[in-house]
C-alpha cells in the first residue's frame, strides 16, 4: 500500500508505504502521520488504514535545532496538539518544567517545540534532542523549561519521565484532563480561547505571551515568599500574591506550583482563601 500526495507547497509527490504498525495505529485510532522535510518547509500527512490521506498540514522548516524562530503558526499549534495538551505543555514551561515531544518525524517536533519555546519565552528554555534512551538520565539535571524531542522508540524505552509532560505528536486519542488539571488550567485554556479568536498572528502570539508573562510573574512572587515563609499555607503568601488575580489564576498558580516545582498545598490554604472572600 503506497500513500501518495502533491505538496500544495512545492508541488512534489510525496510517497510512503506505512509499516504494519502504522496502519494497526491508523486502525485503533482512527489515523497515522508521516513528515516529509522539502527544504524550506515541512509536510506533514494524516492517512487512515486503507491508505487513504485525511489531512495534511504545512509549517515553514525549522531548520538546525537552534532555530528559534516558529515557522508554525498559532492555530496550526492549537490544530495539532489540542489545547488541552498545549495548556499542559505551556504552563510546565512557565514553571520551569519540562516538556517531552516524541514523534517519528524529527523535523515535526523540532517545529513544535520551537513555537512552544517562542510561546513561552522562558529565559532558560532550550531544546534537546535525545537518541537513546539512557541519555534522558534525569531531567532535573535539565535547566528550567528544557523541551527534550525523541523518537517515539526513544520514549519506549524511557520508563518513567517523572512530572514531565510527554506529548506523543502522532497520538490522535487525546486523554481528556483530570479533574484536578481542568481546575488547575482553566485561566490558560481561556486565554488560549481568548488568543484565538483575535485577528491576525501577531495579535495571538502578543495576547498569549503577555498571559503567560502575568502567570510567570505570579509564579515568581509565590517563589519569593514561600523562601521568606516556608509554607504555601500562610495567609500571608496570598496576600502578596493575590494583588489583581482571579480565582482561576490562583488555581493556576497553585497548580504549578504542585505539578512542576513539587511545592505541596496545604489545608491552610483553604482557610487562607476564605478569609480574603474566595
Amino acid at each position: 500500500m503506497l500513500v501518495r500526495v502533491r505538496c500544495p507547497r512545492c508541488g512534489q509527490v510525496a510517497e510512503y508505504e506505512p509499516t504494519g504498525e502504522e496502519l494497526k495505529a491508523a486502525e485503533e485510532k482512527g489515523l497515522s502521520s508521516i513528515a516529509f522535510c522539502h527544504g524550506d518547509h515541512v509536510l506533514v500527512i494524516y492517512f487512515d488504514a486503507e491508505g487513504a490521506v485525511r489531512r495534511t498540514l504545512l509549517f515553514k522548516s525549522a531548520g538546525p535545532a537552534g532555530a528559534v524562530e516558529p515557522g508554525m503558526t498559532f492555530s496550526d499549534l492549537r490544530s495539532l496538539l489540542g489545547d488541552e495538551r498545549l495548556a499542559l505543555a505551556l504552563s510546565a514551561l512557565v514553571a520551569g518544567g519540562h516538556v517531552v515531544l516524541a514523534s517519528s518525524s524529527e523535523p515535526l517536533a523540532l517545529e513544535v517545540s520551537s513555537a512552544l519555546r517562542a510561546l513561552s519565552a522562558h529565559p532558560d528554555a532550550r531544546v534537546e534532542v535525545v537518541e537513546r534512551p539512557e541519555e534522558l538520565g534525569s531531567l532535573q539535571d535539565r535547566p528550567p523549561g528544557t523541551i527534550i524531542v525523541v523518537s517515539k522508540d526513544v520514549l519506549a524505552g524511557a520508563g518513567d519521565l517523572g512530572r514531565a509532560v510527554v506529548i506523543d505528536l502522532e497520538e490522535r486519542g487525546r486523554p481528556k484532563l483530570t479533574r484536578k488539571e481542568k481546575k488547575g488550567l482553566k485561566a490558560l485554556l481561556k486565554a488560549l480561547e481568548e488568543a484565538g479568536s483575535l485577528e491576525g498572528e501577531g495579535a495571538k502570539v502578543a495576547f498569549l505571551k503577555d498571559k503567560l508573562g502575568r502567570f510567570r510573574e505570579f509564579l515568581s512572587k509565590a517563589l519569593k515568599a514561600l523562601e521568606e515563609h516556608e509554607r504555601i499555607g500562610e495567609p500571608a503568601l496570598i496576600r502578596m500574591v493575590k494583588p489583581g488575580m482571579k480565582k482561576e489564576e490562583l488555581d493556576l498558580l497553585y497548580f504549578m506550583l504542585e505539578e512542576f516545582r513539587g511545592v505541596p498545598v496545604s489545608k491552610k490554604v483553604a482557610r487562607g482563601l476564605s478569609e480574603l472572600g474566595f
